[in-house]
């Protein structure tokens, strides 16, 4: 075997690896989602005039910046970002109401960070940060991550306009 053959079956090996790595983080992103409307209990979705909203939505936030809500998507995997550091991103909507039948209501967009070492992953929401075991596949600590999502969505809202707006790591999205 040449040098080239072996690079080639190294550099094989390298990307198998890093496609499971990203399967993983999927896994991961999945398990904080699938499971937060249980945890909070809320409503799946609404029917507007013309259509069904989720009352969880996703977005692509592109560059790193924590205010940054970035582009809706219509499926969570199109919302992960996987960053070269083997941390991966992606924004999250969480629609509130003042009532389930009164418009109009808002999104709550934040960025969730989560970077994965040996069998633990921390995950950063806004100025929160939860370390949870996470084996690849399963993660039992994952109500830790909904539990700091709502603890700051609701510090959040219980903040007024004019407070410490520099703090404020979420943005609000109108929904019709």
């Amino acid at each position: 075997m040449n040098r080239y053959q072996q690079l080639r079956e190294a550099f094989a090996a390298y990307k198998d690896a890093e496609n499971q790595f990203c399967r993983q983080n999927d896994r991961l992103a999945e398990l904080i989602v699938e499971g937060l409307p249980a945890y909070l209990g809320m409503p799946d979705s609404f029917t507007s005039e013309t259509e069904v909203i989720r009352y969880l939505s996703f977005y692509r936030v592109e560059d790193d910046e924590e205010d940054s809500e970035g582009a809706e998507v219509p499926f969570l995997h199109d919302a992960l970002i996987h960053v070269t550091d083997g941390s991966f991103r992606f924004g999250l909507g969480l629609l509130l109401e003042r009532g389930p039948e009164v418009l109009p209501k808002q999104n709550m967009v934040v960025t969730i960070h989560c970077r994965r070492e040996g069998g633990k992953a921390t995950v950063s929401i806004g100025d929160r940060e939860v370390v949870v075991g996470f084996d690849g596949a399963v993660c039992p600590d994952v109500e830790k991550v909904q539990a700091a999502l709502h603890e700051l969505l609701s510090d959040w809202l219980k903040r007024r306009p004019g407070e410490d707006a520099n703090s404020r790591k979420i943005g609000f999205r109108l929904v019709k």
